[in-house]
């Protein structure tokens, strides 16, 4: 994310504080959370704004960056899905395994 990202969601969150932001200000956020996709950060903070009393730092949106992609793996494990019409090699490997067994008995 660019420093101009990072001046966007400052300048979202300072709206509703009625507040300015500063140049050092976008400086300092983006040297702790330039790292992320700006998508991820913009969910955190609207997360954070819509939850939240108290106005967001930069640990609030890795935090909750992080508690969605855990959330994300619980619901779709680890690995993505294979692509449509192709299986996992584990499925093809037991399959064949399967269709060896029943062939000597």
């Amino acid at each position: 994310m660019s420093e101009v990202e990072v001046g966007e969601l400052l300048t979202v969150a300072a709206l509703l504080e009625r507040r300015e932001i500063t140049v050092e200000e976008v400086r300092v956020w983006h040297s702790l959370i330039g790292h992320m996709d700006m998508s991820v950060a913009r969910q955190a903070l609207q997360a954070h704004l819509q939850e939240s009393p108290y106005p967001p730092k930069p640990a609030d949106l890795l935090n909750r960056a992080k508690v969605a992609r855990e959330r994300h793996r619980e619901r779709h494990g680890i690995h993505p899905a294979p692509p449509a019409g192709q299986r996992w090699a584990v499925d093809v490997i037991e399959q064949m395994a399967d269709t060896t067994t029943r062939a000597l008995t």
